[in-house]
């Protein structure tokens, strides 16, 4: 990743906890009723995601498309699990299972590197905002605020985030690391 995608990285990183730790404080920022989710301790950053996510992010930048699944019907689970990277339980068994649980994207905004009007744009507010969606309809904002992934009634909330970030696209991963 090079600088320029680094330092968006780490805003995005800085703006997701922030987020997480007083969501109403932050819904009333971006003009949202955020004050249902319960505050949540900073998520810590993880290199082995960051480096998935950021190979995500490349991928939709090079082959020109943007979502959850690449051309050939992939979701994120299939690259996180081929990496071997530690997926902890309920993350294992809904990614096994096909359910999209990790993976926050945005993109899509500029994808010329000489235009760096992308680097401005805030990914995360962007995400959680969704156009103003009630939670129901708002898949990334449930899923960046702790809320996204549910099994048997019960939510599970990450504690490792992975960010990539490529010319207008940002890749954020949540998820737990098995012990």
């Amino acid at each position: 990743m090079d600088s320029i995608c680094l330092a968006v990285a780490k805003r995005e990183f800085a703006e997701l906890n922030r987020a997480r730790q007083n969501p109403g404080a932050y819904g009333r920022e971006i003009r949202i009723k955020l004050d249902h989710f319960p505050a949540l301790p900073p998520l810590q950053w993880d290199s082995a995601l960051s480096k998935i996510a950021q190979m995500k992010a490349e991928d939709m930048l090079r082959h020109k498309y943007f979502g959850h699944e690449d051309p050939w019907k992939r979701h994120i689970g299939w690259y996180v699990l081929r990496s071997g990277y530690p997926l902890a339980n309920p993350f294992r068994y809904l990614e096994e299972e096909g359910t999209h649980v990790l993976e926050s994207c945005a993109g899509n905004i500029s994808t010329n590197p000489k235009d760096t009007q992308w680097t401005h744009h805030r990914y995360v507010k962007f995400l959680i905002y969704e156009n103003g969606a009630p939670d129901e309809e708002a898949s990334h904002r449930l899923h960046l605020l702790g809320k996204g992934v549910v099994l048997n009634g019960t939510a599970f909330s990450g504690h490792q985030v992975g960010i990539g970030v490529a010319p207008g696209h940002v890749v954020i991963l949540i998820a737990d690391r098995e012990n």
